[in-house]
Order: structure tokens, then sequence, then C-alpha cells
């Protein structure tokens, strides 16, 4: 598996929970789509869209739109023809996956 950059893959690092390590957060909440790896697609969406949070910090901001109950939910499809869902929030717009997990994501800061 490729590990994120600047990172060594199992190097250990502790997560938003302090139980799992940080690259494991992401791959658990991100989709690849059209990228090699989930590591690739997070490293060009934050870095394009981030506005400076991290990519924990990035991840955990898509999530909460995701759940949050107010925000409008459109059934689509992504690139590759699967289905998806276009979550729009006060925490951003995003597409995501109907397991919850992050295919783009643009948020309000």
């Amino acid at each position: 598996m490729v590990g994120l950059p600047g990172r060594q893959p199992g190097a250990g690092t502790v997560g938003p929970s302090g139980r799992v390590s940080t690259e494991k957060y992401l791959e658990k909440r991100w989709d690849k789509a059209t990228f090699p790896s989930v590591a690739k697609s997070v490293e060009y969406h934050v870095g394009k869209h981030g506005k400076g949070l991290s990519p924990v910090q990035y991840t955990q901001r898509a999530v909460r739109a995701f759940e949050d109950v107010a925000a409008a939910r459109q059934r689509t499809t992504d690139l590759l023809g699967r289905e998806a869902v276009r979550i729009t929030s006060e925490y951003g717009v995003g597409l995501f996956t109907p397991h919850r997990r992050v295919i783009w994501f643009h948020p309000s800061l």
C-alpha cells in the first residue's frame, strides 16, 4: 500500500481517535475513485481544496457534511458510473459512495 506523502506505511502514527493510525483513518473514509490509490486522492483533494486544513481535518469536515441531517442529498453517479450521493451541507459540498466514503469534497470555511 502506498502511504501518505511524507509517511512510511505502518509507522504507527496515532490518528484522531487515539487508537488508529492516520493512514488507516483516511483509508476507511475515502474512495480512490479515478486515482491510483486513496492516498493519491487525499493528497490531490486536500492540496487543491483543503484551504489549510490537514488531511484529517478535511476528512472530518467531509464526514460531518455526510452526517448532517439538514444536508440536501441527491442520488447521482460518479465519473466511473457508480452509484453516488451528492451532499450539500453547511460544512461543504461533496460526492460520496452510498457507504459514506468520500469521493470528493469542497469544504465551506
